[in-house]
């Protein structure tokens, strides 16, 4: 299942649910720092963060 079919598939719990608008905030992010000690490699890291949310508006 991808992200977007994911999404697709919030909303539409949202609108059974008896939700008059929703919307679905996808977030991504990777970082790669790399560190050096006198022109030599030190560390190299990798992280990696990945969230979905879903906000609801009924009335």
């Amino acid at each position: 299942m991808t992200n977007h079919q994911s999404a697709e598939q919030l909303l539409e719990l949202a609108t059974k649910a008896g939700a008059e608008a929703a919307e679905v905030l996808e977030s991504q992010s990777l970082s790669r720092p790399v560190f050096f000690e006198a022109n030599r490699l030190k560390q190299l890291e990798t992280a990696q963060a990945e969230g979905i949310a879903l906000r609801l508006w009924r009335d």
